[in-house]
């Protein structure tokens, strides 16, 4: 760099190239595609919502915590308390199950996370339950 003085003007002058040009058009390429953002069918909120898919993924869910422990009575709510579109086909689902006896029920709140992979909303082998969890008795 010494016997080239020329070579720190290229050199920042290269810099401020990639800077001004190269660096946005990357970025922009990248959180420009459908991957990032999605699309809006697809939703995505932080608030809770209710609608026909987030009723459905509530039923997915009650009947994937009936099929795990079918020795056990469970009556269900009418509605979720809360569920939420969190976007690219994912939902969760806050609610609760009584289980036990009729005489002494037992309150047992769950958080269920489940993933619609498209199709026939009405069709269960298009829904996938991710992840269940249970609130301590």
């Amino acid at each position: 760099m010494k016997d080239f003085p020329g070579a720190w003007i290229l050199l920042i002058g290269g810099l401020f190239a990639i800077q001004t040009w190269v660096v946005p058009a990357v970025i922009n390429g990248a959180t420009g595609t459908t991957l990032m953002k999605g699309t809006p069918e697809e939703g995505g909120s932080s608030l809770p919502v209710s609608n026909t898919y987030t009723d459905r993924a509530f039923a997915v869910c009650n009947h994937h915590v009936e099929s795990s422990d079918s020795s056990t009575r469970a009556r269900f709510a009418t509605s979720p308390d809360k569920s939420w579109d969190i976007g690219f086909g994912r939902y969760i689902v806050q609610a609760s199950v009584a289980v036990g006896d009729e005489i002494r029920p037992q309150r047992r709140d769950y958080v269920c996370r489940v993933h619609f992979a498209g199709g026939d909303e009405q069709d269960p082998g298009n829904w996938t339950v991710d992840g269940l969890e249970f609130s301590q008795p």
